[in-house]
């Protein structure tokens, strides 16, 4: 357990590049898949599904990190903010887009490729 914080910190720093590449791929699918939107400014700052999923990939990493709880008080307060519930543990692929997300669940079971668009009152669960 010794110096865990710090092995970590370096582990999630390394993450920045790969985690600021699926970002930009889930705003490109994000204007791509949303005919009303307007510019990219506009989803990054106004979109509350694009904010859902910026903080469940964050929580995600840590989450396979073994961070115990950060991750789960970060979804939730994701969910809070906007009405989507992402768990941590969930598997989301590349150019993931949510729009109107409200009421949006989105299991720890769930497994999610790429290119998907989901929108508002879905649960998503994986029932093996």
């Amino acid at each position: 357990m010794k110096n865990w914080g710090r092995k970590i910190t370096i582990k999630f720093l390394r993450f920045l590049p790969e985690l600021r590449k699926m970002l930009a791929l889930d705003i490109l699918a994000a204007y791509d898949g949303d005919p009303a939107a307007k510019g990219y400014d506009e989803i990054i700052f106004s979109y509350p599904g694009l904010w859902a999923i910026t903080v469940y990939r964050v929580a995600h990493h840590l989450h396979c990190l073994h961070v115990p709880l950060i991750p789960r008080i970060m979804s939730e307060y994701a969910h809070s903010r906007t009405g989507i519930d992402i768990h941590p543990g969930a598997e989301i692929g590349e150019s993931f887009f949510i729009d109107h997300g409200t009421g949006v669940v989105i299991g720890e079971t769930a497994s999610i490729g790429n290119r998907v668009r989901i929108y508002q009152g879905v649960t998503l669960e994986h029932y093996p």
